[in-house]
């Protein structure tokens, strides 16, 4: 049975947001870093921004950077990883606000409409059809949605090749990084083996109106980003 993303999240995160950025590199092999600049590519020139499970702010700072003197608007689930968020982007300054909530429903109209929604790692832990249905009156005309996520690699030694990262991962993640430990137990694995979230999230927003819909995958399939506009 596919592992269910959205029962998921209160048991990974809380606790952990001090050793986020550090973990993440390294679960990446330092890929992270270029899957973001890939992200941030299809980011156009934006005076109002909407980041969905902001984290610590590792892709607020760079948005916030190429888009200098935007609103920006941050929301996460995790109280802990706020607090670091906020502290990292303090000195920045700003019309910068980090609302704490569930993506599917934390309102955000009112910091809207919103010329570009972005993400990383959030669409295989939750419905992507009440995302998209959430998002869209917040998105304005001529918007842009950009969502990045761990995806199953294509092709055998793609996949072989995966397989053992993540079983070696597992193995010592959790000796490493102890608060890690129930991310790092095989469901993770499972999760983005299982998750259909490319599928479905396209069919979302195709659903709901969003034009130029585009999938691309990178690292061959490890990592795929979504990106589409909202008719002008």
């Amino acid at each position: 049975m596919a592992v269910t993303g959205e029962a998921l999240v209160p048991v990974y995160f809380p606790g952990t947001g001090h050793s986020y950025d550090r973990v993440v590199r390294w679960t990446t092999l330092g890929l992270d870093e270029r899957w973001k600049r890939r992200l941030l590519a299809l980011v156009p020139p934006s005076k109002n921004l909407l980041e969905l499970a902001c984290g610590t702010g590792i892709l607020t700072s760079r948005l916030l950077a190429q888009n200098p003197g935007a609103r920006f608007t941050g929301v996460d689930i995790t109280d802990d990883y706020l607090q670091v968020a906020r502290a990292k982007l303090a000195p920045q300054g700003g019309d910068v606000e980090f609302r704490l909530g569930d993506a599917v429903a934390v309102p955000v109209a009112d910091r809207g409409p919103f010329d570009a929604i972005v993400s990383c790692y959030i669409p295989k832990y939750l419905d992507v059809e009440r995302l998209v249905a959430h998002l869209t009156p917040a998105a304005a005309p001529g918007g842009v949605i950009v969502l990045h996520d761990f995806s199953h690699p294509r092709g055998f030694v793609p996949r072989l090749l995966w397989r053992c990262w993540f079983g070696i991962l597992n193995a010592i993640a959790p000796l490493l990084h102890p608060e890690w430990r129930r991310v790092f137990d095989a469901s993770l694995t499972e999760l983005i083996r299982t998750s259909k979230w490319v599928r479905f999230l396209r069919q979302a927003l195709e659903r709901h109106g969003w034009t130029d819909v585009t999938v691309t995958r990178l690292t061959h399939g490890a990592a795929t980003l979504v990106s589409a506009r909202r008719p002008a």
